[in-house]
Formats: C-alpha cells, structure tokens, sequence
C-alpha cells in the first residue's frame, strides 16, 4: 500500500505505521470478515529466542525487558547486550558516588550506546548527535532532518516497550567535588581486652569397679582306686604222722 499527498508535498514527518498501517489494517478487517481464524503453522527452520526488548541483543545483567523473537535459524544473536552498563551512584542524590556523599553507594545500569555502529565512524558521529539530544529528553528537535527524539514508537502513540529506552543515561555529576581518596579514618580507641573467666574443671565422674565373676573351681575328676591283686594263699606243707612203734610187751 502507498499512502501520501498528491501534489508530493511531504508528510509532515509521518511514517507509515500512523498511516499505511491503520488502512492496511482496516481492508484486511473488512475483507476477512466471516473467515475463520485458524493457527498458523510455523515452518521449519527458524528458532525463537528471548532477546533484550531494546537492543535485540541476547539478554544482560542490566536488561529490563525481555521479548521472545523469531529468527531464520542461524541468524540469531550470539552478543550478549552492552548497551547497558554499571555505574556506581549515590542513593540520595543519585549523583556519581563519591565517599563523602550523603547515601550509599548503588552499581545501577545506564544507558551507554558508546558501542552502537562501532564499526561504522560515519554513523557512530549522527549517533553521537542523537544521543546529547535525548539526554535531554523526548521530543528534542535537531540533527541533519531536524529529528525529533522519541520512544519506541512513538510517545502517546504506540510504545510497546513503554517510555524508556531501556535505561536513563548516567548521572555525569557527583554529589560533591571529593572524588580523590577519602582521609583515614582516625584511629580507634583500643578497646581493653576481657579478663577472661576461668572455666571450673569438670570434677570426674568415677568409673565403677566391675564386679569380678567368680571363677568356678574345676570339679577334681576321681582318681580310680587300682584294684589289689588278690595274694595267693601257702599251701600247706602236710607234715608226716609218725608211725607208731610197737613196743612189746613183757
């Protein structure tokens, strides 16, 4: 669809998407209507990806808003985003910190796009314009064409990501003009060390004697009496009578 005046004049700075796009929205409605909404059937070779909202890198320590994209497989980021960086601030004054300001120190993430085109001089030079204007806000007029700053989309038209760019630019003040090393701290009172508290030895407990068991006395195995061997009795000698003698008589 094309979309502009006439006569050629120009559009007054409008783009398609606050154009084109509501007509081309408006069409499609008007000749879909009645047709059925099906699903789309994702084809091959492609693969999502959760990647910062901002920089279309892959997520940092300091993104804040993460967006599921779709990429031809092979074509999806490998660079983790750098276009948010640390930098300590101070809490209260949320100035740069320095040891003598009123807060705390806070490591924050802001805004740096020191490495957007990097490999490009030519444009990293409009960068660097556009960047010193936003740092001044939305809606800051001046460049080349005479651009305006703004949020993705458009402030009060369509800002998806909401009205940020990701993060706020640092602070390039410090809450004081002490940023050398700060004085030593003067020395402490020495604290007198603590008579320490004898500990009462533990009285022991005494270990009881084991009872002894008593030995049993071994039972005496008897001792068998030997059988006496009978004596033999003498036979006795018969002795011989004497034979008597007749005496005759006279």
């Amino acid at each position: 669809m094309w979309a502009g005046n006439s006569d050629r004049t120009p559009g007054n700075g409008v783009m398609s998407l606050e154009l084109a796009a509501p007509l081309w929205h408006a069409f499609m409605q008007d000749v879909t209507a009645g047709t059925p909404v099906t699903d789309f059937a994702q084809p091959g070779g492609v693969d999502w990806v959760n990647v910062d909202a901002y920089s279309g890198m892959l997520p940092g320590p300091y993104t804040s808003r993460v967006y599921h994209e779709v990429f031809i497989s092979g074509t999806e980021p490998t660079q983790v985003d750098n276009t948010k960086v640390p930098v300590d601030v101070d809490t209260v004054s949320n100035t740069l910190w320095t040891w003598d300001c009123p807060g705390i120190e806070d490591t924050k993430g802001y805004l740096d796009l020191s490495q957007v085109d990097n490999g490009n001089a030519n444009f990293q030079a409009f960068d660097q314009i556009w960047i010193e204007r936003a740092k001044t806000g939305v809606g800051k007029r001046g460049g080349p064409n005479n651009g305006v700053t703004m949020y993705f989309y458009q402030t009060g038209f369509w800002t998806p990501f909401g009205d940020t760019w990701g993060a706020p630019f640092a602070p390039t003040t410090s809450c004081t003009s002490n940023t050398g090393t700060p004085p030593p701290s003067p020395s402490d009172t020495p604290t007198p060390e603590a008579t320490p508290t004898p500990t009462a030895e533990p009285t022991p407990i005494p270990t009881p004697e084991a009872t002894p068991t008593p030995t049993a006395e071994p039972t005496p195995i008897p001792t068998a009496e030997p059988t006496p061997t009978p004596t033999a009795e003498p036979t006795p000698i018969p002795t011989a009578e004497a034979t008597p003698t007749d005496t005759p008589t006279a």
